[in-house]
């Protein structure tokens, strides 16, 4: 008996010795300074931004966008299916007031994408008040000018992960998912003002299967809404969202169901 439990004892750490020994597939990765991408604060790095994600997606199925350390001018940036969009810690990206710097409606946005993520722990500056024309002593708010982007539009995508990074002085809504599914929004910080309006922190429109957990949002509209508003394609419901250990601020709703609702909602837990 006790040889064979001998045996068996070893048997086991050739299995996990071997297990050990498997090397797992590089995934590989790409620095935005090495495709031209300033980093200084005045120049549009947009475009050199959009070469790297797009020539990172065209290589690879799974790639590493890397953006360095530095301060980017950008307007519309879009994220590909396997594109991991990672911002250094000492990385800023800070949107243009430019109209004509963005292809969308939004500053980072995707469109039927697989398998995509924003990490890091760098930020997204959204410089709200320059979209401002004058403020109301009255209302105590600010009074919007006839345009103004939101900070994310993530549409369609399947296996979406936002996870540490901060944004914050958004001008219009701040995270809108709309019609996305297998979703983890995790340890997100958002600093919103709270005099501009309509800078809902995260927005789940017509989303399944939701996971928001340890984020920290502080806005002067909602922090966190789950909508179905009307869209030209039937997106189906919003349904299967967990919303757990978030610290919320606002002059407004703090956890928001409903308005624009064209389609089901149901099973949220908060």
């Amino acid at each position: 008996m006790k040889q064979t439990m001998k045996t068996l004892r070893y048997i086991v750490c050739l299995v996990v010795i071997a297990s050990q020994s498997v090397a797992l597939p590089q995934v590989p990765t790409f620095h935005v300074k090495a495709f031209g991408a300033k980093g200084d604060g005045t120049t549009l790095d947009s475009p050199a931004i959009q070469r790297v994600i797009d020539t990172a997606a065209a290589s690879a199925t799974k790639a590493k966008v890397i953006v360095d350390p530095g301060k980017y001018l950008i307007g519309t940036i879009e994220l590909k299916s396997g594109i991991e969009l990672y911002l250094h810690p000492k990385a800023t990206l800070i949107i243009s007031t430019n109209r004509e710097d963005y292809r969308y409606e939004a500053v980072i946005f995707a469109s039927n994408a697989v398998n995509i993520s924003i990490t890091g722990r760098g930020k997204i500056l959204g410089r709200g008040l320059a979209f401002m024309t004058r403020y109301d002593p009255a209302g105590e708010w600010w009074i919007f000018g006839e345009w103004r982007p939101k900070m994310f539009i993530l549409t369609a995508c399947t296996n979406l992960t936002i996870r540490d990074i901060t944004f914050g002085e958004a001008p219009f809504w701040g995270l809108h998912m709309l019609g996305c599914n297998h979703v983890l929004v995790e340890k997100v910080k958002i600093r919103n003002y709270l005099d501009v309006p309509n800078c809902d922190g995260i927005v789940a429109d017509h989303c399944i299967d939701v996971t928001i957990r340890e984020c920290d949002i502080r806005c002067g509209d909602d922090a966190i809404v789950i909508k179905t508003t009307r869209q030209p394609i039937n997106f189906g419901p919003s349904a299967y969202i967990h919303v757990h250990d978030c610290t919320l601020e606002t002059q407004d709703s703090a956890l928001k169901i409903g308005t624009e609702t064209t389609e089901d909602i149901h099973d949220i837990v908060f």
